[in-house]
């Protein structure tokens, strides 16, 4: 349950990243779809591949880093995701 929660919030970050860039929301939106419906990420995601919580990890320090958050909180992130990971 875990890592489907953690692929449909990669697709919330890849649209928060792209609303970030400009991106108009048309746009936006087909590439949430694209990596919600990727039979690639969606069979890795089924087998039980901690790959969908890496990618929502590394999309969600970019955010971070695009809005300006202090590289110290990044650290503790990065140590808390790789403890359980």
């Amino acid at each position: 349950m875990i890592i489907y929660s953690a692929d449909l919030l990669v697709g919330l970050f890849i649209d928060t990243i792209l609303k970030l860039r400009g991106i108009p929301e048309k746009m936006r939106m087909w590439s949430v779809i694209a990596w919600l419906f990727n039979p690639f990420t969606f069979t890795i995601g089924t087998r039980g591949n901690c790959e969908p919580i890496v990618c929502a990890a590394m999309l969600w320090i970019l955010i971070c880093l695009m809005k300006g958050v202090s590289s110290d909180s990044l650290l503790l992130f990065v140590q808390f995701i790789a403890t359980f990971v």
